[in-house]
């Protein structure tokens, strides 16, 4: 119930709030003063918690499943050069995104720089053939732990295919701008172990020279525990020199 307005004293109902329903939550999370008054409409049994016990069990809430994130991320492959606090720097930033069946989640042509990792469900990549709507052919499937968008990445190229979820599906997303914050431009990751990653070597050195960074797999490897534009600033200084 609500006062509709100042000077009144009558209440005006709102919503109703039956078995499974939660209620007050707000004032919890942030300290707001309540905006409605609750009062039961019948004999009723509440279960009840105080600021205290809710906030701690939001914390935990979140914090098992950001550690169950870190989990996740650690088994990517692209990522096994990347250590534990890198690891964690990313899943700082990334972003959960949830898709129904033949949602588009990347088209061919699109020009921008998100990476995806699939985390429940599955997409398809298909790749137009002709100027019609159905004229498109299907060349991968990604299913849980497969990334896909990752070489707009390295290259900055528009989408060679569309990607669509074929079921209700989750992803994983980082833009390039926050990947690189996080741990330094994908290629330099890649490059820590270059002959374990032949797929992306084309994309690499294109990167490299889009960056005027050393090419080659005997380029200079970035330091694990070095921010990225440090080494930079370094590589530019020697060059100078």
């Amino acid at each position: 119930l609500r006062h509709p307005g100042a000077g009144t004293t009558s209440l005006v109902k709102v919503a109703d709030a039956g078995p499974g329903s939660a209620f007050g939550e707000l004032a919890l999370l942030h300290g707001y003063p309540r905006s409605t008054t609750a009062v039961a409409a019948e004999d009723s049994e509440v279960w009840c918690l105080d600021r205290e016990v809710f906030r701690n069990i939001i914390v935990r809430s979140n914090d098992k499943r950001f550690k169950e994130l870190v989990k996740f991320l650690s088994t990517i492959e692209i990522f096994s050069e990347l250590t534990i606090t890198e690891i964690t720097r990313l899943a700082e930033l990334m972003q959960e995104q949830s898709f129904e069946a033949d949602d588009a989640i990347i088209e061919q042509g699109d020009q921008d720089s998100r990476m995806y990792i699939v985390r429940d469900g599955e997409t398809v990549a298909c790749v137009k053939k002709g100027k019609g709507e159905g004229d498109e052919t299907e060349v991968k499937r990604y299913r849980n732990g497969e990334c896909f968008g990752e070489t707009a990445l390295l290259t900055g190229e528009p989408r060679k295919a569309s990607v669509y979820a074929t079921k209700p599906t989750k992803c994983m997303s980082i833009s390039d701008a926050a990947f690189t914050s996080a741990v330094g431009p994908l290629s330099e990751v890649l490059s820590r172990n270059h002959d374990k990653h032949p797929k992306y070597h084309k994309a690499i050195e294109q990167s490299r020279k889009m960056r005027g960074a050393p090419s080659g797999p005997a380029a200079a490897q970035l330091p694990e525990d070095v921010p990225w534009t440090a080494v930079a600033a370094q590589r530019a200084a020697a060059a100078r020199g």
